[in-house]
């Protein structure tokens, strides 16, 4: 097996929705682990997305579409950074964050219009992206559950996962 950047990518994905939604039951016990094993998730999640941008190579795909991905990763890695050594935007944090779902949501219809990755992985995408935006109006342990499950979801399908699909049969759009 070799290890593609879009591997990495979907292990990265998978690792950082994982502590992504520990993070959310962690932090609702209480616990102060909670949030650091959150910003670790947003760092690891922020890493991927920019692998999983730099991966396409053979995907038919506009030629600027996969960069929509490199920077929604890099702004999710500067503001994981940003927070871990206790600074922050201000008030510039929602605009980032509504520009990174943005960024997702664009890149996610770009590509499902396009054709050039398989279609439940942009729904994927496309549903990340939603809860995402969600989490700008109301944040809770169940919404920050469901983004790491999507996380993972996004991982699986990344990493090469055909849910339900045979390899021989499997209809690639």
């Amino acid at each position: 097996m070799t290890w593609s950047r879009w591997r990495i990518a979907g292990l990265l994905f998978m690792v950082g929705g994982a502590l992504s939604l520990i993070g959310s039951i962690a932090g609702a016990a209480g616990s102060p682990v909670g949030g650091w094993l959150g910003l670790i998730g947003l760092l690891l999640e922020g890493a991927a997305f920019v692998l999983f941008g730099l991966g396409f190579g053979r995907v038919r795909a506009r030629a600027w579409v996969p960069w929509l991905f490199v920077i929604a990763g890099a702004l999710m890695i500067v503001m994981a950074l940003l927070w871990m050594v206790g600074g922050g935007l201000g008030a510039l944090t929602l605009l980032v964050q509504l520009a990174i779902v943005a960024l997702i949501l664009v890149g996610a219809v770009l590509l499902l219009s396009a054709r050039a990755v398989d279609i439940i992985l942009c729904i994927a995408l496309i549903v990340l992206a939603a809860l995402l935006a969600i989490t700008l109006l109301v944040g809770n342990v169940v919404i920050g559950i469901l983004i790491g499950a999507a996380y993972i979801v996004i991982g699986l399908l990344v990493w090469g996962v055909k849910f339900g699909r045979g390899r021989t049969g499997a209809r690639r759009l």
